[in-house]
């Protein structure tokens, strides 16, 4: 797990930087290694620093499941984009535009319009404006 591989970067005198776990972290997503992501986030928290809103940009976008997608490791689909989403509602850095219109994306390539029309509905709910046309 990259995770490891920043605890021997530790051992060698290198601390952990932002940068560095955000490498990780979209390592990860690239790899569709999702819940080796969460445990890093966990990390990165404990550690008193987190995700920017690309980190999770970029984690969110990385749960599509799709015919095609490489389908390397488990893309967690909607429900785990939901969670990313919830997740930076919780504890931020605020989602904007971007990280609903990837949630979307990811149910709709789902099949789910569902899901999606609930998600643009909680965007609306919380005044995220458009500030671009996003293609979903």
């Amino acid at each position: 797990m990259q995770a490891l591989e920043l605890h021997e970067m530790e051992r060698e005198g290198f601390g952990w930087t932002q940068r560095a776990c955000s490498t990780v972290l979209l390592a990860c997503g690239k790899a569709g290694r999702l819940n080796a992501a969460l445990q890093l986030i966990d990390e990165m928290e404990k550690r008193t620093f987190s995700p920017n809103d690309v980190d999770y940009l970029k984690l969110i976008e990385a749960c599509v499941r799709g015919k095609n997608v490489i389908r390397a490791g488990d893309r967690g689909g909607s429900k785990q984009a939901l969670e990313f989403l919830q997740r930076m509602q919780d504890k931020g850095p605020v989602p904007d535009i971007r990280h609903y219109a990837a949630a979307m994306k990811v149910c709709v390539t789902e099949g789910d319009s569902a899901k999606a029309v609930n998600i643009f509905r909680s965007m609306r709910d919380q005044v995220i404006v458009m500030k671009t046309y996003v293609c979903v």
